[in-house]
C-alpha cells in the first residue's frame, strides 16, 4: 500500500468508514485539522477507531512496537 501523509480522519472520516479511503492499521492519521497525532486501528459503518499518544495504554505501546516491526 502507498505511505499516506497524516491527514484529518474527521474531515475525511464518512469516506474512511464507508471503505472510498482504505487505510492500514498503524497509518498516522490526526483529530481535527491542528489535532493529536494517532494511530489508526480499525472502522467500522459507525466508528473509527484510533490509539492516541501519549494517554497510550499498554495495550497501545505493545500494539506500536508490532507496527514498527
Amino acid at each position: 500500500m502507498k505511505f499516506m501523509k497524516a491527514f484529518d480522519i474527521w474531515q475525511y472520516g464518512d469516506m474512511v468508514r464507508t471503505g472510498q479511503i482504505k487505510l492500514q492499521k498503524g497509518q498516522w492519521v490526526r483529530l481535527g485539522p491542528d489535532g493529536t497525532l494517532s494511530r489508526y486501528h480499525s472502522s467500522t459503518k459507525h466508528h473509527i477507531t484510533a490509539f492516541h499518544y501519549p494517554n497510550a495504554t499498554k495495550k497501545f505501546l505493545t500494539y506500536n512496537d508490532r507496527v514498527k516491526g
